[in-house]
């Protein structure tokens, strides 16, 4: 039964492939519209080459508030 059950929900490893990106692109736009709705972030751009010391810098600074002086790291809020 189970196996008649597989057989009847088999795709061709194209069509599997476009299915998988649809839903994943659809479970990632779900969560971010959950993070918008259920908390208040700040979204910051980091390069792939900025070093943990100066994302650390900008963690820090963002938690503080915007007494804080710009750290010098280039910051993309939405």
């Amino acid at each position: 039964m189970l196996a008649d059950l597989l057989r009847k929900l088999e795709r061709a490893l194209p069509a599997t492939v476009a299915l998988v990106k649809t839903r994943t692109r659809q479970f990632a736009k779900r969560q971010m519209t959950w993070f918008r709705r259920q908390m208040q972030i700040q979204w910051v751009t980091v390069a792939p080459e900025e070093s943990p010391e100066r994302i650390a810098r900008l963690a820090l600074a963002l938690r503080a508030g915007p007494t804080v002086a710009n750290s010098g790291l280039n910051r993309d809020c939405r």
